[in-house]
């Protein structure tokens, strides 16, 4: 599993929540590096925060998704919570371009429990 994010307290919790799931998290904290780590390893999940410093969490599901070595990945974004409306385009955007979830921080067990049909 891959999770793409800047380093703060939530990040933390995800990765303590996503501990639950798997025996392998690498956590990147820029796109260009994620992208580099799902060229030369096998993941099946990324996690990718909307706020990644060199390039936004959109830009970075568009690339995995262009290149046949990264594209069966499945995309889960997650970002700070916004208003409705701006929720709802960034919303759009991420599904369009190829994200399979898109979650508001802070990431909760619940909502990885949807994820993973728990």
């Amino acid at each position: 599993m891959l999770v793409v994010a800047p380093y703060h307290e939530d990040t933390a919790h995800l990765v303590t929540l996503l501990e639950n799931y798997t025996d392998s998290i690498n956590i990147t904290h820029s796109a260009t590096e994620a992208m580099h780590h799902a060229l030369i390893m096998p993941f099946n999940l990324a996690f990718i925060d909307m706020t990644i410093d060199d390039m936004g969490g959109i830009e970075l599901t568009t690339l995995l998704k262009s290149n046949p070595k990264t594209e069966h990945i499945d995309i889960i974004l997650f970002t700070n919570p916004l208003p409705p409306e701006a929720k709802q385009d960034e919303e759009y955007e991420g599904y369009r371009a190829g994200a399979t979830h898109y979650l508001t921080k802070p990431v909760e067990k619940t909502h990885l429990e949807q994820i993973f049909c728990i």
